[in-house]
């Protein structure tokens, strides 16, 4: 048997020597959904089974490879159950850990996970650490500098009921694309709070000056009505004094 060589490190061996920006971690996660997408395809698709950073190699301009199909199966839509339950834990899906159908989700679940553990800097052999008691991935409070867009994202790639994840890596592909992964900078926003308030002062003030202009202009018209008229009242009175005279 021929096998390629990569000359490329796994994400699991740069864990220790590689801090990840969210930036690249969205760019690994992308590269990966055109993979999976592409074994979905195939016809009959395929679906990994093994998704996790071992797996996942990355050479210096950012290529990735996905590897190991040991455990790989083709079959439709859905793949039926075997015998023996084969992946990792912590990156199975939950229909995988209990042998039951696997469908175009579940390889989407191993990735999430994937993508967590790269963020929150969990090595692969903890990522236990990061589930609760009910087996569903906690990760939110160690994110807080992602945007809400891209955990609620995160969220739907590791939700245990297959039902409420993407449908396939190209519905995950779609909706990943154009989101941010930072969230707004804190001067960003004092910015743009600032900006408004100056908006909504200025308004203020036009808006009064602009009262302001027709209470005076109709406090005046009175007033030159008056005199006015006191001047014809003095011409008239200068007048009737000229005819007595």
């Amino acid at each position: 048997m021929v096998q390629e060589y990569k000359n490329a490190t796994s994400l699991a061996n740069l864990a220790t020597s590689q801090k990840w920006q969210p930036q690249q971690i969205k760019q690994i996660a992308i590269s990966v959904l055109e993979i999976i997408k592409y074994l979905q395809n195939r016809i009959p698709p395929v679906i990994h089974r093994d998704l996790k950073p071992e797996n996942i190699l990355i050479d210096n301009q950012m290529k990735i490879t996905l590897v190991d199909f040991g455990f790989a199966r083709i079959g439709g839509g859905e793949v039926a159950v075997s015998s023996v339950v084969k992946g990792t834990l912590g990156f199975m899906p939950p229909e995988q850990m209990f042998n039951r159908e696997l469908t175009t989700a579940s390889d989407l679940y191993s990735l999430g996970a994937t993508l967590i553990c790269l963020l929150t800097n969990t090595p692969a052999t903890e990522v236990g650490s990061l589930m609760d008691e009910t087996g569903k991935i906690n990760f939110q409070q160690q994110v807080k500098h992602l945007s809400q867009d891209f955990i609620i994202w995160l969220e739907k790639m590791v939700q245990p009921n297959y039902k409420d994840r993407y449908s396939s890596a190209e519905s995950a592909l779609d909706a990943l694309i154009p989101l941010e992964v930072l969230a707004p900078s804190r001067t960003k926003k004092l910015t743009q709070t600032a900006l408004i308030t100056i908006i909504v002062y200025t308004a203020i003030l036009s808006a009064a000056f602009a009262m302001f202009r027709v209470d005076n202009i109709q406090l005046n018209e009175p007033l030159v009505s008056t005199k006015i008229e006191d001047s014809f009242q003095v011409q008239n009175k200068r007048k009737c004094l000229n005819r007595r005279k």
